[in-house]
């Protein structure tokens, strides 16, 4: 029976599966880099907004870039 099995082929599961491994991998790190950008870009923006007090001011931005940051990459 264990004569008859195939042997595995690294070349040949890498052709089968090893693009679209790597694929993903590549998209998720764009993802990653791109949603930290957009929460600095966000976090600056509420930074300069003279609307609120200094201390709700941070705590919302502590927030609500956590909740992004969190949501985005999940």
């Amino acid at each position: 029976m264990l004569l008859a099995a195939k042997r595995f082929d690294p070349g040949r599961w890498f052709d089968d599966h090893g693009v679209t491994i790597i694929a993903t991998l590549v998209v998720a790190a764009v993802a990653t880099v791109l949603v930290k950008l957009f929460v600095r870009r966000f976090r600056h923006r509420l930074e300069g907004s003279p609307n609120v007090t200094q201390e709700l001011n941070v705590q919302r931005i502590a927030t609500l870039t956590g909740a992004l940051s969190t949501a985005s990459l999940v």
